[in-house]
């Protein structure tokens, strides 16, 4: 069972980018999941290997998700 729930932010250690969860993680074989996500500032979304996935800092995250971040208009996307 994955951690991550739609609307957390995130940072994929692997390739160092940060993203915003926007569905469930999809198993892809026995010990293996991906996770949906749209990198921030960007229109293009990506399934992330959850081995590589961490949670941002809490005060990072959407007021909505117990953080204290208040995204620009637009976000996550780059208009």
């Amino acid at each position: 069972m994955s951690t991550f729930q739609v609307g957390h932010r995130v940072r994929n250690i692997a390739v160092n980018q940060d993203g915003f969860v926007v569905g469930q993680a999809q198993s892809v074989g026995l010990h293996l999941q991906k996770l949906p996500v749209i990198i921030e500032g960007s229109t293009r979304q990506e399934l992330w290997d959850t081995k590589n996935v961490e949670l941002k800092p809490k005060k990072e995250q959407l007021v909505k998700m117990g953080g204290k971040f208040k995204p620009p208009k637009g976000f996550p996307l780059n208009i």
